[in-house]
């Protein structure tokens, strides 16, 4: 069962990718050289598209491989004591955190429209 700490760890969760992949990488920002190395990392070659969405060039995509392997962690316990409802929590906190990121980028485009 999901609480309300699960569910504001997937918002903390979505905001932190949110964060990295649109603000972060954009521009002459902290990591903009990431960007560039994941931007030629796609343009050496093409079939390398789907490796360099889940470091970065594509929000859900990395939000969702954060939410995931951080959701391992915290969900490991669980696990132990039912494999299936382990994996079930880990999967919906996952979920919810690729449909909080994509709440984020809709509040934000239009926010940034309004000013």
């Amino acid at each position: 069962m999901m609480t309300l700490i699960d569910i504001s760890f997937a918002f903390g969760v979505a905001v932190l990718g949110y964060a990295v992949t649109c603000i972060f990488m954009d521009g002459e920002e902290l990591l903009s050289r990431y960007d560039d190395l994941l931007i030629d990392l796609e343009n050496y070659d093409a079939r390398l598209k789907w490796i360099t969405k889940p470091l970065g060039r594509c929000e859900k995509c990395f939000t969702g491989q954060l939410a995931f392997w951080s959701g391992l962690k915290v969900y490991a316990p669980y696990c132990r004591e039912d494999l299936f409802l382990g994996f079930l929590e880990l999967f919906i906190l996952t979920a919810y955190s690729i449909l909080f990121v994509m709440i984020l980028k809709k509040v934000f485009k239009l926010w940034s429209l309004k000013k």
